[in-house]
């Protein structure tokens, strides 16, 4: 396969749309097995997570969010009101073993949340029944969305722990917090096998040099050249009209082993059949295609 980030902007009228853009980086192709999983768990009730202080309470919010991240129902500290001031509670998790270090553990989950002045929110961890640690700092004021955090646990690989949502609320001195409270929803404990980029993922998949077809076929103006590389090396990819004059060089430098794309602009020529040929080490191959105006 191959990932696209697909931008579109409208017309604004004035010639600029007033954006700074979109800014991508750090792109992960992420395997792994899930060692704990809740991603439904509350619909058929709390089950073996159990609040050890205050309440939490498991069903379908009409306040707050108004609606669970995935089915009908998620956890919170309040499903259909505001909560009480001075109210603490604390949601904890069944007993797991975390990940070894060499799969970068994480906890993900789901999470909205609404809360007053001074209010907190905290992911704790507890090792073997030990003291609570934080190992998420406060998450205060308000959300506006569901998000998903990704949380650390390489420091507590091989380890037997508990995951607790630990919620504090002040005394705002008018009997009510004017918060919606604390939802989660979808968690997750996994050992990912991460791979820092698509570019190395891909380059792990590559024994043998390739040409492919260029997408789209026919095309116009545009169109995307993909080849792959078994060796990094000196390449070339240009491209030749039926009489065999170069009417372009995409590529003429060192490149890495693995997969690569090219974009092809066709807008100064003319309709027709044309030839791209690549060429890396003792491999050459060519490959024909059709611009259609």
């Amino acid at each position: 396969v191959q990932f696209g980030f697909n931008f579109r902007a409208t017309d604004a009228g004035y010639g600029y749309d007033g954006g700074a853009g979109w800014y991508v980086d750090d792109i992960e192709v992420v395997t792994g097995s899930i060692v704990f999983s809740n991603p439904e768990g509350w619909e058929s009730g709390i089950g073996d997570w159990y609040a050890s202080t205050g309440e939490w309470e498991v069903g379908h919010p009409t306040s707050g969010p108004d609606s669970a991240h995935t089915g009908q129902k998620c956890a919170a500290t309040v499903l259909h009101g505001y909560y009480d001031e001075v109210a603490s509670s604390q949601l904890i998790s069944p007993i797991f073993s975390v990940p070894p270090a060499s799969q970068n553990p994480r906890l993900r989950f789901y999470h909205w949340y609404s809360f007053g002045a001074g209010d907190t929110g905290r992911v704790q961890i507890s090792v073997s029944g030990a003291t609570w640690q934080t190992i998420s700092g406060n998450y205060i004021g308000l959300s506006g969305a569901w998000t998903t955090p990704s949380l650390d646990l390489s420091s507590y690989a091989g380890m037997t722990v508990q995951i607790g949502f630990y919620f504090k609320a002040t005394d705002a001195g008018y009997g009510y917090d004017g918060g919606a409270g604390w939802y989660i929803d979808d968690i997750v404990i996994q050992g990912m096998d991460t791979v820092s980029a698509v570019q190395a993922a891909s380059s792990a998949l590559v024994n043998a040099y390739a040409l492919h077809q260029n997408y789209p076929n026919p095309f116009n103006p545009t169109t995307s050249i993909s080849f792959d590389l078994a060796r990094p090396g000196m390449t070339s990819l240009t491209v030749y009209n039926l009489l065999g004059q170069n009417v372009a060089t995409l590529v003429n430098e060192t490149m890495t082993a693995g997969s690569h794309v090219v974009p092809f602009d066709g807008s100064s020529l003319g309709s027709g059949v044309y030839i791209y040929t690549l060429q890396s080490g003792t491999f050459t191959e060519s490959r024909k295609m059709v611009l259609m105006k």
